[in-house]
């Protein structure tokens, strides 16, 4: 009798035990590893958080940096085409350098490839002293706006010069044809290059061959 009461007893608290593992300590464990789960994600965050405060820090410290960049970039490439405000600068430095434009031409943008900017062509032809055209190119790569030359060509200037010789009367008739003679540094430049925008605005094509119209004058009876 009393084995079996023991029995029962020991029976009963293994069955105890294991209701109070299941019902409380196996809950209890498993938002434990739960909560030990959050505390190491919540720790990751800290650290990508912790990482993204020190990136705006270096923001905040390099603001007027960044600030003075952005605005190179617009004015290297603006969002508008602005080629009025490009051909002014080029005529101004045409004035400065001393360079004669024979003419300008412009292209509507067109989107460059495999890029979300748009590029305009610019066609330029004019004439200058050696160091006025040299002048021109090194001030046109000093512009805010960025500019690719594609292309350039330089020709020296010819000029007409008459020859004199001595003719008989028998050639007083023959009509002598003036030679060409090269001007010492005056050259023919014939540029092409790209302008850049991040517009898709289309602009008018400007074609300007450098000479006025002049209009007809009456005569004064």
């Amino acid at each position: 009798m009393k084995r079996t009461t023991l029995l029962f007893i020991v029976l009963g608290f293994l069955v105890i035990t294991a209701l109070w593992w299941f019902l409380l300590i196996s809950p209890r464990n498993a938002k434990i590893d739960e909560a030990n789960l959050a505390l190491d994600d919540a720790r990751s965050q800290e650290t990508v958080l912790q990482a993204q405060i020190a990136q705006l820090r270096v923001v905040q410290d390099n603001e007027l940096s960044f600030l003075f960049a952005l605005g190179e970039m617009e004015s290297s490439i603006p969002t508008d085409p602005e080629l009025d405000a490009f051909l002014e600068d080029l005529t101004f430095l045409a004035d400065t350098t001393g360079i004669e434009v024979s003419s300008i031409s412009s292209a509507v943008p067109a989107q460059a490839e495999g890029s979300t900017l748009y590029t305009m062509t610019v066609a330029l032809n004019f004439q200058g002293e050696y160091f006025e055209v040299l002048g021109f190119l090194y001030g046109l790569e000093d512009l805010e706006r960025l500019v690719v030359v594609d292309t350039l060509s330089l020709n020296p200037v010819a000029a007409e010069e008459e020859v004199v010789e001595e003719t008989t009367e028998e050639d007083e008739d023959a009509v002598e044809e003036p030679r060409q003679r090269p001007e010492d540094s005056r050259l023919q430049v014939s540029l092409s290059a790209r302008l850049f925008t991040r517009s898709t605005v289309a602009v008018p094509v400007v074609t300007d061959d450098g000479e006025g119209d002049g209009g007809d004058g009456g005569d004064g009876s």
